[in-house]
């Protein structure tokens, strides 16, 4: 399930429990479970939201199902985060789970995706998606000026 990482700044982080794209990293298919693909499409679509060249026409459906326009805009913002210098090799089309080995720098697209705001009380937020943040968050001890995170299963 996605899940809310609070760190002990405040910072609020959210990742998803499994693999979501079309193969993920170790080469088989992603389970792509509904709120992981809920989690990484609202966060799309709200990255998006102000931009004048959104890749993809129309605001990005939030509806759970991971298909070519979800693939697209993985795709496209990982690249955004290449031309910000991010390494070339995170254009992959999958978001990968946050893990406590996960090093925080500009190749997280999740970290990039992440904010301050609590999505499980914000207005607009599908509620599938609201219920799993509400039931997985996680208070951690660790800040983002590290390479530590807590283990989110």
């Amino acid at each position: 399930m996605a899940a809310t990482v609070i760190l002990k700044s405040g910072h609020r982080m959210y990742t998803v429990s499994k693999s979501v794209g079309y193969k993920g990293r170790r080469g088989g298919m992603c389970p792509n479970q509904l709120d992981d693909v809920l989690l990484v499409q609202y966060l799309l679509r709200e990255k998006f939201k102000d931009r004048g060249d959104a890749p993809l026409g129309p605001p990005l459906q939030v509806d759970g199902v991971f298909g070519p326009k979800t693939h697209y805009a993985i795709l496209y913002f990982q690249w955004l985060l290449t031309q910000a210098g991010a390494r070339k090799e995170i254009v992959t089309g999958t978001i990968e789970p946050i893990l406590a080995t996960t090093r925080i720098d500009i190749d997280n697209p999740l970290l990039h995706l992440s904010g301050l705001k609590d999505l499980a009380e914000t207005p607009g937020v599908p509620p599938a998606l609201q219920k799993a943040l509400k039931a997985n968050t996680i208070n951690s001890t660790d800040s983002v000026s590290g390479n530590a995170l807590p283990k989110v299963r």
